[in-house]
């Protein structure tokens, strides 16, 4: 469960099981929206950084991605970042020279 404050008002609503994650990310002079459709709480770092790569065309040891400001571990799961209610600050950076 989230709170959010709704009418000025605070209300619990329920995440739920199944959610899409939305991020625009800049790249090579240009940008687009990448798109998760199957978040779930258990969802892990490296399968956020995986998917980003794969929508990027980058190898996943290029990609990183930073949660306000914060480096997201591979193994910490949507649930332990609180990313349903976090997912605003969600950002994918790529390096130049690729590891892995």
């Amino acid at each position: 469960e989230v709170e959010l404050p709704l009418d000025g008002k605070p209300k619990r609503a329920r995440i739920p099981p199944s959610w899409q994650l939305a991020v625009w990310v800049d790249s090579d002079g240009g940008g687009s929206f990448w798109r998760l459709p199957d978040v779930r709480r258990g969802t892990t770092g490296r399968e956020l950084r995986e998917a980003a790569s794969a929508h990027l065309g980058r190898p996943i040891g290029s990609v990183s991605l930073r949660l306000g400001g914060k480096e997201v571990g591979d193994e910490a799961t949507a649930e332990q970042l609180e990313l349903f209610s976090r997912r605003d600050e969600l950002s994918v950076e790529v390096a130049e020279a690729a590891e892995e």
